[in-house]
């Protein structure tokens, strides 16, 4: 479960992402930690999934920054972003010779790409980090 420190950071992104957008089709928040899998062992978490209709696109994820993630942990979930993007299931009846597609094309089948991930700073952290250097 999301601490609400946390859970105010996303919503805040959210928000966010959703003003800045000069799309006539903004953004609109889809859910918040959801678990991708890339195997029966692996898994990456984005802390927010936005839906993105009529971008060739069904969702955008979206990672925030509140500044606790060190450097290490941010590289793992970046390669995790990336095996997420290139891993495969077999379709097909079992013992037979199916076909191998992309996992993320079944969890959004209607995008033409895999969905891009946005990574930015908490607007609320960097307000209180920007007020502490001046």
């Amino acid at each position: 479960m999301p601490s609400r420190r946390r859970a105010v950071a996303v919503a805040a992104a959210i928000v966010a992402r959703t003003c800045a957008s000069s799309d006539p089709a903004p953004p609109s928040w889809a859910g918040t930690s959801r678990s991708h899998p890339i195997d029966k062992v692996h898994s990456v978490i984005f802390d927010a999934v936005l839906s993105r209709p009529n971008r060739g696109v069904e969702v955008e994820f979206l990672e925030v920054d509140r500044f606790t993630m060190s450097l290490s942990r941010l590289v793992e979930k970046l390669h995790a972003c990336e095996a997420y993007s290139r891993a495969t299931y077999q379709e097909g009846e079992r013992g037979t010779i199916g076909t191998t597609r992309l996992l993320w094309r079944q969890r959004y089948p209607r995008s033409e790409q895999i969905p891009e991930m946005r990574l930015g700073p908490s607007p609320i952290e960097a307000a209180r980090t920007q007020r502490r250097s001046h």
